[in-house]
């Protein structure tokens, strides 16, 4: 009985100084100080995507189970300058004519594409047709607003359940069956 205690009492106190104390100071790493890691190089990837007549790139904005998105806003830059802004027809398709062999950024809805554009009958045959940007849909999985949730992400059910599972087995270890 009086084992059962004290191995609860030690577990508790242990479990209050393992919360209390921040992972740093029993890491390697200093408290202002983050680890140290080899930079990774990213180069953006480029896409090859001929133009057809009269200088003109197509492309569409499709979701994510490849519905066309009406109305979607795209907007067509180079060096970092906008060039053409304009919204999706009803099918999702966009064309912006007028435009040379270069390198341009197609922006849309969150997606970002480099294109290496050629001119009509010069592109490579690996070069795509059109520029096709697939949106991202807006869900968050498991972060429920309901009333249960927020009863869970309080601090206070968190302490209150440390208390409970403290106090309960001290409680019943100090009643007496007789």
């Amino acid at each position: 009985m009086k084992i059962r205690k004290t191995l609860h009492a030690t577990l508790a106190i242990w479990t209050c100084i393992g919360l209390a104390i921040p992972r740093a100071a029993v890491g390697n790493e200093s408290p202002g100080q983050a680890p140290q890691v080899k930079p990774i190089a990213i180069a953006p990837r480029i896409l090859d995507v001929a133009l057809h007549r009269n200088g003109e790139l197509q492309g569409a904005v499709v979701d994510s189970n490849g519905r066309p998105v009406e109305g979607a806003p795209v907007l067509i830059g180079r060096f970092g300058k906008p060039i053409a802004e304009l919204r999706t027809d009803p099918q999702g398709r966009f064309v912006v004519g007028g435009l040379e062999g270069g390198i341009y950024q197609v922006v849309s809805h969150g997606a970002a594409q480099h294109c290496r554009v050629w001119p009509a009958g010069t592109a490579p045959a690996t070069a795509k047709q059109g520029v096709i940007h697939v949106t991202e849909p807006a869900v968050a999985r498991g972060a429920g607003t309901s009333r249960l949730h927020s009863i869970f992400a309080n601090p206070l059910f968190a302490i209150a359940v440390v208390a409970a599972s403290v106090a309960i087995p001290i409680a019943t270890e100090d009643d007496d069956a007789s």
